[in-house]
């Protein structure tokens, strides 16, 4: 990634960011029943039973994925875990598996969530995500079952990041 296009990735983020945070909402987002947000929930124990552990990192200071591509079987229980890799103390990561097609609105609902959240909102979706690993060298890991056959997007969803950094978990 050039030093251009990390600039401008950073001047889309903070006019991103800007936008969600001065936009105000027309009616408050209905809640989630406990057992619809239980569902719609990665697994809680980083630590459960995998079938499959698979291993990603941030690429060194940019806003990359060392791996844009990983496969796993469907029905699997994947471990994830992610390494932020970045040397620099102001870049934060996560991974945010989504289905197809739905990159930019689980993104732009990121913003709203805030660093409380990850940067994340949980929703229909998102399928799975880490917590935020917010200094260097930090490590965060997530369980879930691989869904159905498919190619699936994943993206950091840290404010403008999800414009570059994103790759495919497919699902055989």
């Amino acid at each position: 990634m050039t030093k251009k296009s990390v600039q401008l990735a950073l001047i889309l983020a903070t006019l991103a960011l800007a936008s969600a945070c001065t936009k105000k909402s027309e009616a408050p987002a209905p809640e989630a029943s406990p057992a619809a947000a239980a569902a719609a929930a990665p697994a809680a124990d980083p630590n459960a039973k995998a079938d499959v552990e698979l291993n990603i990192g941030s690429k060194g200071d940019e806003m990359a994925f060392d791996v844009t591509e990983l496969t796993v079987k469907a029905g699997q229980m994947v471990k994830l875990t992610f390494k932020n890799n970045t040397k620099s103390s102001g870049m934060q990561h996560n991974w945010v598996l989504v289905k197809a097609g739905s990159e930019t609105e689980v993104a732009n609902a990121g913003m709203q969530a805030s660093e409380a959240n990850n940067w994340v909102a949980e929703g229909p979706n998102v399928i799975a995500h880490t917590a935020l690993a917010k200094n260097p060298g930090d490590t965060v890991s997530v369980v879930f079952k691989a869904p159905e056959a498919g190619s699936y997007p994943y993206i950091c969803t840290f404010p403008g990041h999800s414009v570059v950094m994103k790759g495919v978990l497919k699902v055989q």
